[in-house]
């Protein structure tokens, strides 16, 4: 949201006072319902919703490194992740050569700034979109490891009619969301 999305719809937001914008993040396994309940108009999650009358564009793919702070690291073998379902850490060290340290232990920080200040402050480890750490002072991509690619898909439901207002904001999101 705030790194890819806020700054794709800043020059429609700034252009059109009246428009209020109303963003949140979830949890991608909440995003389908609130659409289901018309509680969002636009969600994005990792997968295609499949789902009658959803249209689901992948709009780009989110490159996931495993990163650790430039500190002495308190504890090598924690890993940080959303919350207990979050299997982001688990399917990143899946794809390595090497099987997931025996000692690895989790915990959960509810929100991805959190987890990349945890790490900055050298407490452990965590899989994140590489664009949220690239050139950030106090933080490091651990190398030799593959990087691991996540599809972004937009979804929203498909009508007969679209006011202006879902064509603008959905040429916008389309045109101008970058993935790096």
């Amino acid at each position: 949201m705030r790194s890819l999305v806020m700054p794709a719809i800043s020059d429609l937001v700034v252009e059109s006072p009246r428009l209020k914008p109303e963003l949140f993040t979830r949890e991608l396994r909440d995003l389908p319902a609130m659409l289901g309940r018309s509680e969002a108009d636009f969600v994005f999650t990792s997968s295609v919703l499949q789902k009658p009358n959803i249209a689901s564009l992948h709009v780009g793919n989110e490159e996931y490194v495993l990163i650790k702070g430039t500190k002495n690291l308190t504890d090598a073998n924690l890993y940080f992740d959303h919350d207990a379902d979050d299997q982001t850490t688990t399917a990143f060290l899946k794809l390595q050569s090497n099987s997931p340290p025996k000692t690895m232990r989790r915990a959960y920080l509810g929100e991805i700034y959190a987890i990349i200040d945890a790490v900055e402050s050298g407490w452990g480890k965590a899989v994140v979109p590489k664009h949220l750490v690239q050139n950030k002072r106090g933080i490091s991509i651990v190398g030799g490891m593959k990087s691991m690619k996540v599809p972004v898909y937009l979804h929203y439901y498909q009508q007969p009619f679209y006011s202006k207002l879902n064509q603008t904001i959905l040429k916008t999101l389309t045109d101008r969301l970058k993935f790096r």
